[in-house]
């Protein structure tokens, strides 16, 4: 198990980091990959405590000489994308488990039916 969320949570983390170096550079100008694709930033942007923490902060880049991105940003799409690789994680484990418990299910079956023919 926890070598499956650990791919999981690390795959995600990655590719949160390079999300978050793409829009640093500038690639993503109105934030739409950091914040347009991300289920829950998208919805707590709207929500007025969470919108002042999310746009308080460092500034780290400024776009049309208005702040774009904070580390407050940054820290959060970090910490929802590691929340995804956990969740995706989970899905994967319970999926094996069931797996397992049917293949180990049909073998137990077919040993009982092959017991009760002797």
């Amino acid at each position: 198990m926890k070598k499956t969320l650990g791919a999981f949570i690390f795959g995600f983390g990655i590719i949160s980091l390079l999300i978050i170096a793409m829009n640093y550079t500038g690639h993503d100008d109105k934030g739409i990959i950091l914040i347009g694709l991300n289920p829950i930033l998208c919805e707590i942007i709207y929500i007025e405590p969470f919108r002042t923490w999310l746009l308080s902060g460092i500034v780290m880049r400024h776009y049309l000489d208005h702040p774009s991105a904070t580390i407050n940003i940054y820290l959060a799409h970090l910490l929802t994308f590691l929340f995804y690789g956990f969740i995706f994680g989970l899905i994967k484990y319970g999926m094996e488990k069931i797996i397992n418990l049917r293949i180990l299910s049909n073998i137990l079956n077919r040993n009982y039916v092959w017991l009760r023919i002797v």
